[in-house]
């Protein structure tokens, strides 16, 4: 199987674990960005180009529960923005329809391009900067339910999976209905203990809301 095949079928795998199991898309995410920024050409005609790169770690991206890997999603958005000068008028023209846009299409599908990869790249930065308080981070950002400030730690990162793949393991024969949460954050909770991780579920972070 050649490396763009490869690819292809890490980001259906990736697709498919969206709706159950996006913990799984952790370990993929590395897999399937290793392989198109070290195995595959700068251009594979018809298939890959530098826009697409772009457009696809976006879309990879929106598989998997960024909170929980903010350092990797901060070496893709950069790795995003470092291909934007290499993008080219074929490119777009290959790559996208620009047509019905007022005035220059090409200029405004690269200023937004821009603009997203850099709102993208301030948000996560902001994640990671434990100067930016978690409320002001949620306030700004308009997360509306409080996390404990533990999951911005390079220490959650690196066992965030193993943990998600234990707490999954534990649940398996549990009915995944109403107050399931419940079940799911006890389980990680423990099993957070078991890392030297002391953690508070979104029920003790935010009280008074109700979770089913």
């Amino acid at each position: 199987m050649d490396n763009l095949k490869k690819l292809v079928n890490l980001f259906s795998e990736m697709v498919e674990n969206e709706g159950n199991g996006r913990w799984k898309n952790i370990a993929l995410g590395p897999k399937a960005f290793e392989l198109m920024r070290d195995s595959l050409p700068l251009r594979v005609k018809g298939e890959l180009t530098p826009y697409t790169r772009i457009v696809l770690l976006g879309q990879m991206m929106g598989t998997m529960p960024e909170r929980d890997c903010a350092r990797f999603f901060m070496q893709v958005k950069e790795y995003q923005k470092s291909m934007f000068p290499l993008i080219s008028s074929e490119d777009l023209a290959e790559d996208m329809d620009i047509d019905g846009y007022e005035g220059d299409p090409e200029m405004y599908v690269r200023q937004f391009t821009l603009q997203v990869l850099e709102a993208g790249i301030r948000r996560t930065a902001e994640y990671l900067d434990t100067n930016v308080p978690m409320e002001e981070w949620c306030d700004r950002y308009g997360v509306w339910l409080k996390f404990d400030p533990v999951e911005r730690t390079e220490k959650w990162e690196k066992c965030i999976y193993e943990v998600e793949k234990e707490c999954d393991r534990k649940l398996r024969n549990e009915s995944r209905g109403m107050g399931f949460c419940h079940s799911y954050w006890s389980t990680k909770r423990a099993v957070l203990a078991k890392h030297g991780i002391k953690w508070s579920s979104p029920s003790m972070m935010n009280p008074g809301v109700m979770f089913d």
